[in-house]
């Protein structure tokens, strides 16, 4: 199951590789919506429909995948710094609620919050003590 479960790892981040290569060329119209569909077909390995489907969103929001990979390795780069810093210290859980804690705020504005705010460590979290108009109360 675990040798699965990377398989299918490695096929969404190549998903997510090659989606973001072939975007450039559509937005800048050196590539037909058809040859973008017949790409994700061929290199990607897409159905038809679904081929079609993210051509259609991509060709309405262009930077998506591109924005989606950023706050992804924004998240991820957050994650290992503080754990870093922590060590054994570090809960998943506490990271988890802290960065959820925030709601859509942009994540480098809330990865900067949680890496200069001495509130972070020991598990208060930074919203413990900030102002109630900033908490969901």
């Amino acid at each position: 199951m675990l040798l699965a479960t990377a398989v299918l790892a490695l096929q969404l981040a190549f998903g997510e590789r090659v989606r973001r290569c072939g975007l450039p060329e559509l937005h800048q119209r050196s590539m037909s919506f058809e040859d973008c569909v017949r790409f994700y077909i061929e290199q990607v390995g897409m159905g038809k429909d679904v081929g079609r489907a993210e051509t259609v969103k991509n060709s309405m929001f262009p930077c998506t995948a591109l924005m989606y990979w950023l706050g992804t390795q924004t998240i991820l780069d957050l994650r290992a710094e503080l754990q870093r810093r922590e060590g054994a210290a570090f809960s998943l859980r506490r990271f988890h609620d802290e960065l959820l804690s925030f709601g859509s705020v942009p994540v480098p504005l809330v990865a900067s919050i949680m890496l200069g705010s001495s509130l972070y460590r020991g598990g208060a979290g930074f919203l413990d003590s900030a102002p109630s108009v900033l908490r969901s109360e």
